[in-house]
């Protein structure tokens, strides 16, 4: 049973989902920045015209109408597709729904990436159990991630000598 607090919650993350999908097209058209994978893919494809005038490029006009069609769209799809989906979930008990999505990206990881992938799947399953376990805050494993990246993106940039 769904409470009026459940379905402020949909609401409420799916307008900040459309507002950020908005926002980073507009960045993509008016800095020329990538801000998520769908604009850095987009930027790959298709020559981006920056916005530099007062009025927006003609294909950051259709891209927005496409995104605001595609939001509209999807309200009632999700009416009737969620329904089905909480009949499945009823269906299937918890701990098997959740064995068979781990098993799912697990397989997934194998056929794309292999052994690395799979060592790369392990690491960093640890990396986000571990931070409950002993008492701190996720956000705080992205120094894991964030340290040997820069200091691997500083060596690229300016050592010349090769010292790092």
């Amino acid at each position: 049973p769904q409470t009026k607090q459940d379905l402020e919650i949909i609401a409420i993350l799916s307008a900040v989902n459309t507002a950020v999908t908005v926002m980073v097209l507009g960045f993509l058209y008016i800095i020329s920045r990538s801000r998520s994978g769908a604009t850095l893919a987009l930027k790959m494809m298709y020559p981006i015209e920056t916005w530099s005038a007062l009025e927006p490029t003609s294909d950051f006009i259709r891209l927005l109408a496409v995104t605001l069609a595609a939001g509209l769209l999807a309200m009632p799809m999700m009416r009737y597709v969620g329904k089905g989906m909480l009949k499945l979930h009823a269906a299937i008990p918890l701990q098997q729904m959740v064995m068979g999505v781990i098993l799912f990206v697990v397989a997934l990881v194998w056929l794309s990436t292999g052994f690395v992938g799979i060592g790369v799947l392990i690491v960093g399953t640890i990396i986000g159990l571990l931070p409950p376990r002993i008492g701190i805050r996720r956000s705080h494993g992205m120094g894991i991630i964030l340290v040997p990246i820069m200091i691997y993106t500083f060596a690229q940039k300016f050592d010349s000598f090769g010292f790092i």
